[in-house]
């Protein structure tokens, strides 16, 4: 009967560290995850600024373009 008692308590005890080392290996995979996604979001801002600035070059282009193009209708109709 002594060992059954001694028994159960060490089950236990066996059981938490399981449950211990899991919650910790459940708390590194998610630090992993928080990090992937963060640099995942950073490379999406560059990657959302780029395309930012090739849009207002391509706009201020445009706008130039347009302007030259309205000069030279000014003139040809003088």
């Amino acid at each position: 009967m002594f060992s059954d008692a001694s028994s159960a308590p060490q089950a236990y005890q066996k059981e938490n560290e399981r449950l211990v080392a899991e919650a910790k290996a459940a708390q590194e995979r998610a630090r992993e995850r928080d990090h992937a996604m963060a640099l995942e979001q950073q490379r999406l801002a560059q990657k959302n600024q780029a395309l930012q600035d090739e849009n207002a070059q391509l706009a201020l282009r445009g706008s130039v373009q347009a302007g030259d193009l309205a000069l030279k209708l000014q003139v040809r109709d003088r």
